[in-house]
């Protein structure tokens, strides 16, 4: 569900803001959108990543568990 958001831009922010809309043939407001869903998704996969080298070991560990797990219900 969209909501609405007030923002106030800087002279250059919204020159790039609106020349994003006229490239991508979008409103200025569906190219904010696009722009921090970008944002928002970049930040989502750097956390991944940030979590994954913080446990490097995971796929392993979690193979073995299951491989146990299956062991017990054999």
């Amino acid at each position: 569900m969209a909501e609405q958001l007030t923002l106030d831009l800087d002279a250059p922010t919204r020159a790039w803001l609106r020349r994003c809309a006229r490239r991508t043939g979008r409103s200025d407001s569906a190219a904010a959108a696009a722009q921090l869903q970008e944002l928002a998704l970049r930040d989502a996969v750097d956390a991944v990543a940030a979590w994954s080298i913080a446990h490097p070991t995971y796929i392993e560990d979690s193979e073995e568990e299951t491989t146990l797990a299956l062991a017990e219900l054999a």
